[in-house]
């Protein structure tokens, strides 16, 4: 019986110690959170491009009235991301750069910890009503 406890409690520290690194691997690889569907695009019909309200704007992309008034006066298209998806548009690539589509997110081992509870979720760049946050 204590041989079998001994082999145990080595499985354990072992088991341990597996969990233990990988958990502390995991903090060293970054997520990216991507644009989400219900988000509001910009569209340039003219050059078949899109770019994220923070990458024409200085302010005012957290009102949908701002955004939807900037693109009038702009001869520009306010789309969903997920509409834009069936146009064949392509981002602009100076947008990209400016990183106006992700969000830098959190380390595989804070998502996983979000995901047992013991982390509450990060705030993103995007309102529910599909406009940004300044």
């Amino acid at each position: 019986m204590r041989e079998r406890l001994l082999k145990f409690a080595s499985f354990l520290k072992i088991f341990g110690a597996v969990i233990f690194s990988l958990l502390f691997i995991g903090f060293g690889f970054e997520t990216t959170l991507s644009t989400p569907d219900y988000a509001l695009i910009f569209v340039d019909e003219n050059s078949y491009e899109y770019f994220s309200p923070p990458c024409l704007m200085e302010e005012g992309y957290d009102s949908v009235e701002e955004i939807v008034s900037f693109a009038e006066m702009n001869e520009l298209k306010v789309y969903k991301k997920s509409e834009i998806k069936r146009k064949g548009l392509k981002q602009n690539p100076d947008c990209r750069e400016q990183e106006g589509f992700v969000q830098e997110g959190r380390s595989i081992t804070v998502n996983i910890l979000v995901s047992l509870g013991l982390f509450s979720e990060s705030e993103t760049r995007w309102n529910e009503d599909g406009s940004w946050k300044e």
